[in-house]
């Protein structure tokens, strides 16, 4: 699963060209930064996979998820968690496994808040 669409045909016709014209493009498409319009356009992509399977209601509150994400409401980890969990329910596999889901080890993958439980009470003092 690509962030650009126009990318993802091109590497498939460079993978039947041969390996180095596929391993150029890799190397063009990931020295690219990629952005949120990309994110929600994959999520998207990921979430029609799926619309004759789900209720009008989940469809909307999916749309909203991803318009919230866009206008920086919603973390994308909360997009991607989300997105994942309509492909487990799915049993859909191959996409659960996309990079896309977990492009780190876990073990590489930062604590999300360090301060988690941290007694806030007990750490001001109050005078």
């Amino acid at each position: 699963m690509c962030y650009d669409t126009d990318a993802e045909s091109m590497l498939d016709g460079a993978l039947a060209r041969g390996n180095s014209e596929y391993f150029n493009e890799m190397r063009r498409l990931l020295s690219k930064h990629r952005t949120s319009e990309g994110y929600a356009g994959v999520a998207m992509r990921i979430f029609e996979l799926y619309g004759d399977r789900l209720s009008s209601g989940e469809k909307a509150w999916f749309r909203a998820l991803v318009a919230k994400y866009l206008k920086n409401k919603v973390s994308r980890d909360a997009l991607l968690d989300t997105l994942e969990l309509f492909a487990v329910r799915m049993s859909d596999w191959k996409t659960a496994d996309q990079t896309v889901f977990a492009p780190y080890p876990q073990e590489l993958v930062p604590d999300v808040d360090q301060r988690l439980d941290r007694d806030y009470w007990k750490a001001v003092s109050i005078q």
